[in-house]
């Protein structure tokens, strides 16, 4: 029962965010994107639900495994990332395209001169975006680890422009971005070459 309520909250909750996303900010409604964020969600809940209620909070970290989660139909997941080497003032970025069924589409890793992890986080996203407009992708969902970059492209702010294609971007956590964190760093360390 509890579930089904859950499930229900979640499902208006989705449906009231797009609707105002709609008659606040003019865009254009996307009933396959709620649809599968409400399934996240769902998932989300149900993962909770299995844990025993008595766990303490590092026993839930070992239980709980995150993993990489693919978009829905019809749509593209760039998971990006970037390793920042403070010393070298720079690092690498990654970007990981994926389809639904989660096949590698194609992936891309550069050096670059930086100065701060912020800004290193925002090229790998730059990076992605190129590819998406390059190889004509009208239907990308960007994950990153990087709550203040997530939060950034999610503000009023015009960072990108998405005339091109649809643009959604999400926070991953760490385990959920996992092969675009790695290539990032391999790239960084000298370890994995450019492209």
């Amino acid at each position: 029962m509890k579930e089904l309520i859950m499930n229900r909250v979640s499902a208006e909750l989705e449906v009231w965010k797009e609707r105002n996303q709609a008659v606040h900010q003019r865009s254009k409604p996307s009933p396959s994107m709620v649809i599968y964020r409400v399934k996240q969600m769902e998932t989300k809940f149900a993962e909770m639900a299995e844990e025993p209620a008595n766990c303490s909070v590092i026993d839930r970290r070992t239980v709980r495994r995150v993993t990489w989660r693919p978009p829905p139909p019809g749509w593209v997941k760039c998971n990006v990332d970037a390793a920042f080497l403070e010393v070298l003032h720079g690092g690498a970025t990654a970007a990981v395209f994926r389809d639904h069924v989660g096949n590698l589409l194609t992936a891309s890793n550069f050096k670059i001169a930086t100065t701060s992890p912020l800004a290193a986080e925002a090229l790998a996203v730059r990076e992605g975006l190129i590819i998406a407009k390059n190889f004509q992708l009208e239907r990308v969902i960007f994950e990153s680890d990087s709550l203040i970059l997530i939060q950034a492209l999610k503000s009023k702010a015009t960072i990108v422009d998405t005339k091109y294609f649809k643009l959604w971007v999400y926070l991953a956590p760490r385990e959920g971005n996992a092969l675009a964190h790695e290539v990032a760093k391999l790239t960084a360390n000298g370890s994995l070459h450019q492209n």
